[in-house]
């Protein structure tokens, strides 16, 4: 997701609506969940009038100064923020975070939505979940991530056994003649194999 200007967007009512199968909301596709976030027109971008006098300028700079340091502040946040929506939608999928971002930005340029339910997450976090949730049946739809760990670990002990296992053939030792022993040499013999 990229850090861009939040938008002043309307939110959808908190209150939880039913899903139009009669199931489980959670059940609800992505796409469904976004279309709350459907907007006709695009936000109008904000400048700063120019200063009308060079009295005025000190006052500008100043402001410029606070804008962009609130910006620098807003960026800090919402990298934290995204870290938090990616380690969640990764859940327990054995991939990299980096991945897991990479395809959460790719999502959000796919469909604008997403970007306004990511701005909008906090006034209303049960919708958010409803859409991380889809997120994540998404990801791992598209990485099969129904992963068998079990079958994982064994390939991986077995692979690392054949790894570590020696390539010599082992030295045989000589035969040993057991008619031509004594007695007690043979019960010596006897005792050193076991």
């Amino acid at each position: 997701m990229e850090n861009r200007e939040d938008p002043v967007v309307e939110q959808p009512d908190a209150t939880a609506t039913p899903s139009p199968e009669g199931g489980d909301a959670q059940e609800q596709d992505l796409d469904s969940l976004l279309a709350t976030y459907n907007t006709s027109e695009p936000s109008p971008s904000e400048q700063p009038a120019p200063p009308a006098s060079a009295a005025d300028d000190r006052l500008a700079a100043f402001e410029k100064r606070v804008v962009e340091l609130e910006k620098r502040e807003s960026n800090a946040r919402s990298q934290a923020d995204i870290l938090e929506v990616v380690k969640s939608v990764r859940g327990e999928m054995p991939i990299d975070e980096a991945l897991v971002e990479a395809y959460l930005q790719v999502e959000a340029n796919k469909d604008p939505r997403l970007v306004q339910a990511f701005t909008g997450r906090r006034q209303n976090p049960e919708q958010w979940k409803k859409i991380e949730a889809g997120l994540t049946k998404k990801l791992k739809a598209s990485i099969g991530a129904d992963i068998d760990r079990t079958a994982t670990d064994t390939r991986n002990a077995v692979e690392s056994a054949v790894r570590s296992a020696s390539t010599r053939t082992p030295v045989e030792d000589a035969p040993v003649d057991t008619a031509s022993m004594s007695m007690g040499e043979f019960e010596a013999y006897k005792q050193s194999l076991r």
